[in-house]
């Protein structure tokens, strides 16, 4: 069996035709369950400490109820097991009222992260209102959050660090790139303008650009953005508790797929 991992939880198993039946010696116990083989191609998904139904039926961009159709062992009110595989039902085996929702970008974790104490203490980079958050929205999948604020805010770095690009993008605009240590970026975007340069070292709380809307935005706003190693995470679960309520309104400026 060839195993892929995924995210810092969880395991996802790509089973080849026949791998997941269960083995017995001619001498084994009588009455020992057997698990029928799995389909070529077939994912499995095993279960780690904390998960729910509703966070893997998440992480693959599928629904719960698909989820409990591929796995007749489970019902909606299932506690799950550590270790416990669960089949992934493909995406043709999922249906749907309406339209489906484009598959999950690789890049893209929706897990709750868990780095073992080397992210950088995040603070926010400015004072404002989360107008839009990370994950699927109109049929797409955005990747950090929106934070609305008045045009010409300062933005700080939310994190000490080297600037690694600034400049203009289609579709962030004009935005900067902050590498972090071990390997964590962030990214600041639709500045009004950017106050540093590539190679800069900056300090956490530095002010590095002001809010705008260039690029592929509709109002004023900062679109923020946490990396690792190249994959996404939601900010929320990595910064302090928000300075101001969190108000959710899908604006639809960066939809995943035109960035």
């Amino acid at each position: 069996m060839s195993g892929v991992g995924r995210g810092p939880r969880g395991r996802l198993v790509l089973v080849a035709a026949g791998l997941l039946a269960a083995v017995a010696s001619p001498g084994g116990e009588a009455g020992a369950p057997s698990v029928s083989p799995s389909p070529p191609g077939q994912l499995i998904h095993v279960v780690a400490p904390g998960e729910s139904l509703t966070r893997i039926a998440r992480r693959y961009g599928v629904t719960i109820g698909a989820l409990v159709a591929a796995n007749p062992s489970v019902t909606l009110t299932s506690r799950l097991r550590v270790n416990q595989p669960l089949a992934i039902p493909a995406p043709s085996a999922v249906r749907s009222s309406g339209p489906l929702a484009p598959r999950l970008p690789f890049d893209l974790v929706l897990a709750i992260p868990d780095f073992d104490g080397q992210a950088p203490r995040f603070e926010w980079p400015l004072n404002g209102t989360v107008i839009s958050q990370f994950g699927q929205r109109r049929g797409g999948w955005h990747r950090g959050i929106d934070i609305k604020a008045d045009l010409g805010t300062p933005v700080f770095a939310a994190a000490s660090g080297v600037v690694a690009a600034s400049g203009v993008e289609p579709s962030y605009g004009n935005v900067v790139k902050i590498e972090h240590s071990n390997e964590f970026v962030t990214i600041y975007a639709h500045h009004l303008q950017n106050f540093v340069h590539v190679g800069d070292v900056v300090e956490t709380g530095q002010v590095i650009g002001q809010v705008g809307r260039t690029g592929r935005a509709t109002a004023y706003h900062l679109h923020f953005e946490i990396r690792y190693k190249g994959a996404v995470y939601d900010p929320l679960y990595l910064l302090p508790s928000p300075p101001r309520p969190t108000q959710v309104a899908d604006t639809g400026d960066e939809a995943v797929d035109d960035e």
